[in-house]
């Protein structure tokens, strides 16, 4: 009886949530292609959508549409199209990481569709495992921490798994969120440690640090111009920072290693779906602008990194970026924060309603006249 109320109370919560959301978008422009067309931004989103659904609680999902974590078409996507690929870990195991498999059915024609989808999704604010990646991101301190390195093992254990069963199969990962933060992390380790290239596509990752906070950098809303052509608008804490950075890096033995990881990411290209709007992930839009070149460690040092490195030795001094990156930028609902950051804005709409920018090919390591190729 208590469980039949409570999916009355979801379906009640679910339906009124879809009334108010399309009632805020107007005139949806809902993306027309089917499921056999739909780009490979589309399909990775989507199935990031499914791993929220698996992991989500009865209560949880009841109130997830405040979260912007339903979307019933997803849903019915991955019911469709996919199934759970099996690995050593437990479901219990894989729900605490927030990490999923997938792989195609055979009766799913399209071809961007990958046959082995990794999959990572973000943070469930009543998670408190969740809560603490957060907080390592804030304090650089994420790359290091239990719940990276147990997700790296698992997924090389997947891939080479894989691999043995189907050499020509194609892999592709995705994240959202803190999900987008660690796939960013590992799909460097295995690129730069193991030579392995993962297609990476990353929905909304995190560069925001508890410096960024203090300082006023993260809030209130920055504002962004329309396109990658306006001047530096992203506030940082830089004033007199830049002469005490070698001063205050107490480890230069560390910096030189991340920096020789960070050289070997050159020709590593993940995708950053990018909104100005979300004050999480704002900040890769400033690192990715047209013209940065990154000639020297202190390009790519977080003060952040180098203030937790004088308390603990999990810092990184790095910030959690690479040197390439084709960038996609929504402008869609961006004077809303929640939205913003919302999943659905990469695989509901039209491209044109959600102000989807040219792809932006970020090459920070070549030369100048090289550093930016643009493509629709």
């Amino acid at each position: 009886m208590v469980f039949k109320e409570l999916r009355r109370a979801k379906d009640l919560i679910s339906a009124v949530g879809d009334k108010v959301l399309n009632s805020l978008d107007g005139d949806l422009k809902l993306a027309e292609e089917g499921y056999e067309n739909m780009p490979r931004r589309s399909v990775m989103s989507m199935l990031v959508h499914c791993t929220y659904f698996r992991d989500l609680s009865r209560l949880e999902t009841a109130a997830s549409w405040i979260m912007d974590y339903t979307n019933d078409r997803a849903k019915e996507y991955g019911e469709e199209h996919w199934d759970t690929y099996r690995c050593g870990a437990t479901e219990l195991v894989l729900k605490a990481l927030g990490l999923a498999f997938f792989c195609r059915k055979r009766s799913h024609r399209n071809p961007r569709a990958p046959e082995l989808a990794i999959v990572l999704r973000g943070t469930i604010p009543t998670r408190d495992l969740d809560l603490l990646a957060d907080l390592r991101i804030g304090v650089e301190s994420l790359n290091k921490s239990g719940r990276v390195l147990r997700t790296v093992e698992l997924i090389l254990q997947v891939v080479e798994k894989f691999r043995k069963e189907k050499p020509n199969g194609e892999i592709c990962m995705a994240g959202h969120s803190l999900g987008a933060a660690i796939a960013l992390i590992v799909g460097g380790f295995l690129y730069s440690t193991h030579g392995i290239n993962i297609d990476t596509h990353l929905f909304n990752p995190p560069l925001m640090t508890l410096v960024d906070v203090l300082s006023g950098g993260a809030f209130p809303r920055p504002t962004a111009p329309a396109n990658f052509e306006g001047a530096d608008h992203v506030p940082e804490l830089e004033v007199g920072f830049t002469q005490l950075k070698d001063a205050l890096v107490g480890n230069q033995s560390a910096v030189h290693n991340e920096w020789e990881q960070f050289q070997k990411l050159q020709h590593w290209v993940p995708h950053f779906y990018l909104n100005p709007g979300d004050p999480f992930c704002y900040r890769y839009i400033e690192f990715y602008k047209p013209g940065k070149r990154v000639r020297t460690p202190r390009d790519v040092i977080s003060p952040q990194g180098v203030l937790s490195g004088l308390f603990t030795p999990n810092a990184t001094y790095f910030k959690n970026v690479v040197p390439s990156a084709d960038v996609h930028v929504s402008t869609w609902k961006k004077e809303s924060l929640r939205l913003a950051h919302s999943l659905r804005q990469w695989h509901k709409y039209k491209p044109e309603y959600i102000g989807l920018q040219e792809v932006h090919r970020a090459r920070l390591l070549l030369p100048s006249d090289r550093c930016y190729i643009r493509s629709k």
